[in-house]
């Protein structure tokens, strides 16, 4: 299946808003795609998620950290 453009766009816009209202917010991309994020039916594959998150991790506003078996995504912190 392919990954609807609009979809991503979507998904970062809500992904970005909910990050500058809660700094420390942070989430399984399986937790943004569920929660986050205020889809309409049908609901697109989590893989929209993912690459919106990816996406948003090269503008380098965030960033995947490794917990345990998990990888939870958070805005990227200033070095």
């Amino acid at each position: 299946m392919s990954i609807n453009e609009n979809d991503v766009v979507y998904a970062m816009r809500f992904i970005r808003y909910a990050i500058q209202r809660a700094s420390a917010r942070h989430d399984t991309v399986e937790g943004i795609h569920g929660f986050w994020i205020e889809w309409s039916e049908p609901v697109p594959p989590m893989s929209v998620t993912q690459v919106a998150l990816e996406r948003l991790a090269a503008e380098g506003m965030v960033e995947p950290i490794k917990m345990d078996d998990r990888v939870v995504w958070r805005r990227c912190r200033p070095v």
